[in-house]
């Protein structure tokens, strides 16, 4: 999966001089002199219900992007007249400098919250610290908290193995798997978790994540050089109740207005409170068909340009289940099971927005979330890591 520099996929941005740094985020340590605010300690603030955390690992090829995204952040929250309805906080860890965490102040401008010797922010240990210290940040009534994770992503796939692949995040080579991520902020109540990173819209992905949210929003496909369009999603972010099914219109109306190449995204959001029973359906339908075996001459809609492909439509493959189902176990048994799987991908309430294409790919017929489905050619430790996942343990009939 790993691939050379391109402006057309995986969170490749516009670059933006590194001097923007300086000129937006200058806010700490001002003076009260020209009438200057004194920056405000954020703990001793009555804060808004809702605390959003932009989580940036960008000490990669990836630095000048989170940039220019973190501007864009910046202009879209402080143009907003009711700001004062989100607490935004932003941790930026680039080639510029050492990690530090931000706070928005609505009123004061942007303040370092602190200032962090050079770390791993792919580390369990760091993702937690950074989200533990956000979210408990300020005094406040009820609590709604989300957060973006921004970075490099290939879905589920083990962060270290001989392909070069990563689930999530690239810090000067480090990466972390899902399943360690997940456990590294299970507990701190946290609401919606997105990621502005390829490939994290997954049943899979999902699953790891039930545990510690309640919504997810990811991509099924890469995701283009411009990567969220911050200056509609903070908007839509701002507000006490956040509504994950607006994000993922608003990602869809920009993208969907781009002209050629650019014409070309899907976002997706599903509630996790119904993956398990997804995924019991799932796995009734893929045993009464295929089993646990590779899968042949597959001919529905995958969603990456691998030369093996690897992320499949669920409904389609879930379909093509049902029709050999059919031959295995009888039509009955298996119109059953296929009602049983829609009424679990119901429950999911998946919401997904898509161009019609995507760098090539004809998206009009998908769903929006994909499944890993194993074909003869796959690489072996693939699949192997594959059987450490929740989703995977869930499918199988004798678990459920």
């Amino acid at each position: 999966m790993n691939k050379k520099f391109n402006p057309y996929f995986c969170l490749i941005r516009l670059s933006l001089a590194a001097g923007i740094l300086a000129g937006t985020f200058c806010w700490t340590g001002c003076s009260p002199e020209n009438g200057e605010k004194i920056p405000r300690d954020v703990n001793e603030r009555k804060l808004a219900d809702h605390s959003l955390l932009v989580y940036f690992v960008a000490d990669n090829n990836l630095s000048n992007y989170a940039t220019n995204n973190f501007e864009k952040i910046s202009e879209a929250y402080f143009s907003k007249p009711d700001n004062n309805r989100l607490n935004l906080f932003v941790y930026m860890d680039n080639l510029e400098g050492n990690p530090r965490l931000y706070w928005l102040d609505p009123e004061y401008g942007t303040n370092v919250l602190k200032e962090y010797p050079e770390t791993n922010s792919a580390s369990a240990s760091t993702i937690r610290d950074i989200c533990a210290t956000t979210f408990r940040s300020g005094k406040r009534g009820k609590t709604v908290n989300s957060v973006i994770f921004w970075s490099h992503g290939t879905n589920w796939l083990q962060a270290y193995n001989p392909t070069g692949n990563r689930s999530f995040g690239d810090d000067d080579g480090y990466h972390i798997d899902i399943a360690d991520m997940a456990k590294a902020i299970e507990g701190l109540s946290i609401n919606n978790i997105l990621f502005d990173a390829c490939y994290m819209g997954s049943a899979e992905v999902a699953a790891e994540f039930s545990a510690v949210a309640d919504v997810l929003v990811g991509s099924p496909c890469e995701i283009l050089s411009t990567g969220f369009p911050y200056h509609t999603i903070i908007q839509a972010l701002c507000s006490e109740k956040p509504d994950m099914h607006k994000v993922v219109d608003r990602y869809h109306e920009f993208y969907d207005t781009q002209d050629g190449i650019y014409r070309a995204g899907a976002l997706t959001s599903i509630d996790l409170s119904g993956i398990r029973n997804l995924a019991n359906a799932f796995g009734r339908l893929k045993y009464a068909s295929f089993g646990d075996n590779p899968v042949q001459g597959l001919s529905i809609l995958n969603y990456d340009r691998e030369r093996t492909h690897l992320f499949h439509d669920i409904r389609q493959f879930a379909e093509l289940c049902h029709e050999k189902a059919v031959q295995t176990v009888g039509k009955e048994l298996a119109d059953r099971y296929l009602e049983d799987f829609d009424r679990a991908y119901r429950g999911c309430n998946v919401h997904t927005r898509m161009t019609d294409r995507f760098l090539g790919i004809d998206m009009r017929s998908g769903c929006g979330l994909t499944v890993f489905v194993p074909r003869p050619e796959t690489y072996p430790p693939v699949c192997d890591f594959y059987r450490t996942l929740r989703w995977y343990g869930w499918c199988i009939p004798d678990n459920n």
